[in-house]
């Protein structure tokens, strides 16, 4: 419709353009006619010559219409082409419009389109976003249970390992105890403390001819003098059978009737221990609880490494006594005089090495303090130091004589307190073992020091007089 506008008012104007100027060329004419009416008349009135001036007035008028003539076309001509670039530049607007207009109406469709997808997404998003919140909160649940059984798995790893710590500890001070033992009753007494420690009752029973004789007890409401306790060889029982075995003997109840332990109470579990003195069987170690606990394997495993070690320790020696000289004989761990009375075997702690006694001129730097060396082996020595020294330390130690010095790292084994008499000035005797030294250079230094042996020697403790 516009288009159609369009060119009707292009028509029109051509139209009135071609109307103007046909009128124009009309009127130019008839004037142009009359004027040159007018000449001829003039020209036939006056002259020959008036008349071709008057044709050159007309032809100049005539030309002078014809320019304003072609003037008034041409800028029709113009005005119509300008009018045509209006109408062309209005139709490209309408084609510009109709595009912007379809390509608004496209966005429209994708605006629409992207809205439902967006609200499908939208809604699969939530229910995605739903699933991992509950599948995150089942994380979580889960991670604070691994948490909490981790938090549980480290307590009861310390636990453990706060049991093992305390078991080394046991264990470390028990075999310094009986590396510390001088006599038989101090080995056996450190050999006691483990088993009551895990056992509710504990005793120690030493070997005789005719039976098994109590020594010295733990746990017992009464007391733990135990001496007039007396197991004879014929009876059925676990320290028996220790001897007899020469292994351990245990029993436990295994869900089934509990056993009868050595003082008639029934018990959760009980065991007997023997302690070897060379090729014998000179005690027999016996525990025994009424409920089954996890450490009573423990304390049996502690109480067989004790035994192992105190065992090292204890050497069988016999007594040389006038009976002897005259016809004693030796039955098992007694001897037998001739009145037919048994006196019992002795027993005392076997050394490690030799320990030779200090001459004068050796200066001993323990820990950085000046002390006195007492005496000396191949693998360790004995020190009277100022200092308070704990066991299980490693400290240094240098000795130094005329001909060299040695210089090396040494382990407290043990430290005892003492104070000389007549004196306020305490010191502390202390046992220390090479840890960075080879035998042949501490039996080097002896000998370029002319260190001789003399072995020390001291009575052997009896069994029966220790208890």
């Amino acid at each position: 419709m516009f288009d159609g506008l369009v060119e009707r008012l292009v028509k029109d104007l051509s139209t009135a353009a071609r109307d103007e100027t046909d009128a124009a060329v009309a009127a130019a004419r008839k004037e142009a006619d009359a004027a040159a009416a007018a000449a001829r008349k003039e020209a036939e009135a006056k002259a020959a010559t008036a008349r071709l001036d008057a044709e050159k007035a007309a032809e100049s008028q005539l030309a002078s219409a014809r320019a304003d003539g072609e003037a008034r076309l041409a800028a029709a001509q113009a005005m119509n082409a300008g009018l045509l670039e209006s109408v062309e530049a209005a139709r490209q607007e309408v084609k510009a419009f109709e595009a912007r207009l379809q390509q608004l109406e496209e966005e429209r469709t994708q605006l629409l389109q992207a809205r439902d997808e967006a609200g499908t997404a939208l809604d699969a998003e939530t229910r995605r976003a739903n699933e991992l919140a509950e599948s995150l909160e089942a994380a979580v649940q889960e991670a604070n249970l691994a948490k909490q059984a981790a938090s549980l798995a480290r307590v009861e790893a310390d636990a453990r390992r706060q049991d093992r710590e305390l078991a080394l500890d046991r264990i470390g001070a028990a075999l310094r105890s009986i590396d510390r033992a001088t006599t038989p009753s101090e080995i056996l007494e450190a050999l006691l403390e483990p088993l009551a420690h895990d056992f509710a009752k504990a005793a120690v029973f030493l070997v005789g001819a005719a039976g098994l004789n109590g020594w010295r007890a733990h746990g017992l409401a009464d007391t733990s003098d135990i001496a007039k306790l007396v197991i004879p060889r014929t009876s059925d029982s676990l320290p028996t059978r220790a001897v007899t075995t020469r292994k351990r003997v245990q029993v436990t109840a295994n869900g089934g009737e509990p056993p009868i332990g050595l003082w008639g109470n029934p018990v959760a579990g009980a065991v007997a221990l023997p302690i070897h003195a060379g090729d014998s069987v000179i005690a027999v170690a016996y525990a025994e609880d009424t409920e089954e606990t996890s450490s009573q394997n423990v304390g049996r495993k502690i109480a067989e490494m004790l035994i192992k070690h105190a065992s090292l320790r204890l050497t069988t020696k016999g007594k040389a006594s006038p009976q002897a000289i005259t016809g004693t004989r030796t039955t098992g761990n007694t001897a037998q005089t001739g009145e037919g009375n048994l006196e019992p075997v002795e027993y005392s702690p076997a050394r490690q090495a030799r320990r030779l006694r200090m001459q004068e001129g050796i200066e001993v730097v323990l820990d950085g303090s000046a002390s006195s060396l007492v005496d000396i082996s191949s693998i360790g020595a004995q020190v009277l130091s100022p200092l308070a020294l704990r066991p299980n330390r490693v400290v240094k130690m240098t000795l130094r004589g005329e001909e060299s010095a040695l210089a090396c790292r040494v382990r407290v084994m043990w430290a005892r307190f003492e104070q000389p008499r007549g004196t306020s000035a305490a010191q502390y005797r202390v046992g220390v073992k090479f840890t960075d030294l080879e035998p042949k250079a501490v039996d080097g230094f002896m000998a370029r020091h002319g260190i001789e042996a003399t072995l020390e020697r001291t009575e052997p403790a009896k069994l029966k007089d220790s208890a």
